[in-house]
């Protein structure tokens, strides 16, 4: 037919997937958060940390890989939770 055109070929994020990036953007979220009660002249270099980690894992692909990325990454938040909670009194 006249004016179809071809939709570009894209794959489809499947359900498990899907859960898996959004638990990933809710730990990076959560990084963000626990980055607000640093102390100014370190939060800058903290987010830029948090930002190469997620930006360097961004193409993983094996659902293994990334489920240990995430449980690892929660790991570090949660330290990086308690070190704040620590120099903050």
């Amino acid at each position: 037919p006249v004016g179809f055109r071809k939709q570009p070929t894209r794959k489809l994020m499947d359900l498990h997937r899907f859960i898996l990036r959004g638990q990933a953007l809710s730990l990076y979220r959560r990084g963000l958060r626990a980055i607000r009660a640093a102390d100014p002249s370190v939060a800058e270099d903290l987010r830029d940390q948090l930002r190469r980690d997620f930006v360097q894992n961004r193409n993983a692909s094996d659902i293994v890989s990334i489920k240990y990325l995430i449980s690892e990454g929660r790991k570090k938040i949660k330290d990086l939770e308690e070190m704040l909670k620590r120099t903050q009194g």
